[in-house]
């Protein structure tokens, strides 16, 4: 589904203001996108350990702890649920999903916060990054066909292969959201193919 960044579609206003989506999902280029994460990392820890998996930083123990204050709980209780995972290059981000597809009962629930960002690194080369992606994609499907409740949040980038992993995940994922990307930047082809294996 498509909705703009600045409109507040009903359909995804309900999906952020409901709880947690046990099915997992895939949110692209939503500004509150990353504050919905919170919310719904609160909301998992309150029945089990949670995984973040941060690319980008994006996790906010202030955040995290201000939703617990204002249930009036202990951050402290909170906090002890959540386990935060830092990756810091693209092998970290595959090797984060391929422990997931290992171990998917370890966590009652992982938040992916900014996956794919790694991958479009400036020290990764196009090639690099083509073939990352691919991998990434194929590691997000292979989780979802397996019914592993995460969600993965993500800004919108300009790159042909995260151009081509959305197109992906839209037609193969449920519970898929984007806000529209921005018009090509580049001449270089906007689309990934997935190979077999």
């Amino acid at each position: 589904m498509h909705y703009p960044a600045s409109v507040s579609s009903p359909a995804l206003s309900s999906v952020f203001s409901s709880g947690v989506p046990r099915m997992g999902g895939f949110f692209a280029g939503f500004p509150s996108g990353f504050a919905a994460a919170h919310r719904w990392i609160f909301e998992a820890s309150l029945s089990g350990k949670v995984l973040v998996v941060d690319g980008a930083i994006r996790f906010s123990l202030f955040s995290l702890s201000g939703h617990a204050l204002n249930a009036g709980l202990n951050p402290d209780v909170i906090l002890d649920q959540v386990y935060v995972q830092r990756v810091f290059n693209p092998y970290h981000v595959l090797e984060s999903a391929g422990n997931l597809l290992k171990k998917p009962d370890f966590f009652s629930m992982t938040f992916f916060l900014s996956p794919y960002k790694q991958l479009f690194d400036k020290d990764v080369g196009f090639e690099e990054s083509v073939a990352l992606a691919e991998i990434l994609t194929r590691s997000i499907l292979r989780i979802r066909q397996k019914n592993i409740p995460a969600v993965f949040f993500e800004k919108n980038m300009d790159h042909p292969a995260y151009r081509g992993s959305l197109g992906i995940l839209e037609t193969k994922m449920q519970n898929f959201y984007r806000s529209p990307l921005p018009p090509p930047a580049g001449k270089r082809e906007n689309r990934i193919v997935l190979k077999k294996g």
